[in-house]
């Protein structure tokens, strides 16, 4: 996936605008939501999210939007078993401004 490549690094990590980031909060909560745990996508695409909340220089301001959107959703997969509902526990405790409220 080219967007774990730009949000591996803090360097290319602030190259999209912020509409194009709140898109990407959009597909990261329908693939979530509509995938089931056992895809290797969602997996694929929880290990992006954590990139991009580690890289992404201001998700402070997006907090709202993050926790609205997508705070629900990684509460709901932290509670499965296996390694997405292991991903989704990292990112929400290692995100603990962002997910203050979930």
């Amino acid at each position: 996936m080219l967007l774990t490549n730009l949000y591996d690094s803090p360097d290319t990590a602030d190259l999209l605008y912020t509409n194009d980031v709140e898109a990407l909060v959009g597909i990261f909560e329908e693939f979530l939501r509509d995938l089931s745990a056992d895809e290797p996508l969602r997996l694929q695409l929880l290990h992006l999210l954590e990139n991009f909340l580690r890289t992404y220089p201001d998700t402070v301001t997006l907090r709202p939007l993050l926790s609205a959107r997508l705070g629900p959703l990684l509460l709901t997969i932290s509670q499965e078993t296996g390694p997405g509902g292991d991903i989704a526990t990292h990112i929400l405790e290692d995100n603990t401004v962002v997910f203050d409220d979930v």
